[in-house]
């Protein structure tokens, strides 16, 4: 079933009770696009999302209740990515994010959405090191 939802809202895919619930694709008035599990219209399971502009994969991963859930791989326009646990839309727990500009990566722990405690850098050129943030900042101690 096609239906539209609000005034440019479409969503297509598998219904219960007027609800999407199943596999299911939603499309945003600005054009994004999530495709993937539903359960009682909100996104619960694993799911994709994709950008308007050029359909470019910003998220693939878990969701409950219509938040990033669990594992999940969240790619940035600048080619940037990270992949790890997110909970409530936020990255916790380990991660390893990885930087498109100069090849290198980062992977430890986050709190809150932030790089947080002791993790390892690797280099382009496969050097590593030991660094700490606390809380996003570089603990340069």
């Amino acid at each position: 079933c096609l239906c539209w939802r609000g005034r440019y809202h479409i969503a297509d895919g598998q219904w219960k009770d007027n609800k999407i619930h199943g596999v299911g694709i939603y499309i945003w008035a600005d054009g994004r696009k999530y495709v993937g599990y539903w359960k009682n219209d909100a996104k619960n399971g694993t799911g994709k999302v994709y950008s308007k502009a050029n359909g470019q994969l910003l998220y693939d991963g878990e969701y409950k209740d219509n938040a990033k859930n669990g594992k999940g791989k969240q790619f940035f326009s600048n080619g940037d990515f990270f992949e790890g646990v997110f909970i409530k839309d936020k990255k916790e727990g380990f991660g390893k994010y990885t930087f498109a500009k100069n090849g290198a990566t980062w992977e430890g722990n986050y709190t809150n959405n932030l790089m947080n405690g002791e993790g390892t850098q690797t280099f382009k050129t496969g050097k590593k090191q030991k660094v700490t943030y606390k809380l996003g900042k570089l603990d340069k101690k």
